[in-house]
């Protein structure tokens, strides 16, 4: 790509980050890739097709000069980083092979390396990737603010079987709604959601971890941060106040979802702290997953 057409996508770009306090659809702004949920507010809607963009202009540059291409994406501080937004592009080992924020990771395995909520995420992306697209969160440092943040991104299938991806970081309220919204999708496709709750590595985030219960008696159906707790009914806990969350949660939860506040005990602490959960009510289940602060 000429260095006129990377100048301009980045003033495209950051006008988008600009314009994500509007009422933006992402519909309108999607450069041909796959949507992202349609649940995404119009905030995360703009960051979402910027990243898409970014990647698709990536591709674009590869597929007409591979070498010049991964000769940029190794030069820091190059065209295919913008902000905390950047270009990397994996194998289907999780051998990374080009990182335009941090050049010096190429090469590096990261098959068995897990995020800090203990989630395996090169081989999640790996996962993830197709041909179309395909989208996966976890956590990965940002490298404006230097810290371990949620982190959204978009990666597609290369013909020539690399994975080209770039991402946007999130706020834990999104992230969390992500995790709800994934699961959300293993309800309405699979036959035995229940069983995948309790075994797949994207619904047991570190504190981030996702839950459900059955809204007529909240009986706890799958949980994998407190197994012992399924099968036995919920409906009488109550946290440092006197609440009884449970049956706050299930007044409150629809299909739309609403946020519950409450005390509970952080596994990762091993302390109650207010934690704040989002609750989706589908069928005769609420699915939820929340973070916490301190008291």
């Amino acid at each position: 790509m000429a260095i006129a057409g990377i100048e301009w996508l980045k003033r495209l770009l950051w006008i988008a980050c600009a314009a994500s306090l509007a009422a933006v659809s992402l519909a309108a702004c999607e450069p041909g890739g796959p949507a992202a949920e349609p649940e995404l507010d119009s905030a995360e809607a703009v960051q979402a097709a910027a990243a898409v963009t970014l990647a698709e202009a990536a591709i674009a540059a590869y597929e007409a000069d591979p070498e010049g291409t991964f000769e940029e994406l190794s030069t820091p501080g190059g065209s295919w980083q913008i902000g905390e937004m950047y270009v990397f592009v994996i194998d289907r080992n999780s051998v990374i092979q080009a990182h335009a924020a941090d050049p010096g990771l190429v090469g590096v395995d990261l098959s068995e390396t897990v995020d800090s909520d203990g989630y395996l995420f090169t081989p999640g992306l790996v996962e993830q990737a197709s041909e179309d697209g395909g989208w996966d969160i976890y956590r990965f440092t940002n490298p404006v603010t230097g810290e371990a943040e949620p982190k959204r991104s978009y990666v597609r299938l290369l013909d020539d079987g690399l994975i080209l991806g770039v991402g946007y970081y999130l706020d834990e309220t999104r992230f969390v709604k992500h995790i709800v919204n994934d699961a959300l999708a293993v309800w309405e496709t699979e036959s035995d959601p229940i069983q995948i709750y309790q075994t797949d590595p994207r619904f047991n985030r570190g504190e981030a971890y996702l839950f459900v219960v059955r809204a007529r008696d909240l009986v706890s159906l799958a949980t994998q941060a407190e197994p012992q707790l399924v099968g036995t009914s919920l409906a009488d806990l109550t946290d440092h106040t006197g609440k009884k969350f449970a049956l706050e949660g299930r007044a409150l939860a629809d299909a739309d979802g609403e946020w519950l506040y409450y005390g509970y005990l952080n596994p990762d602490t091993g302390a109650e702290e207010q934690k704040q959960s989002w609750l989706v009510r589908v069928d005769e289940v609420i699915i939820g997953a929340g973070f916490y602060r301190p008291l």
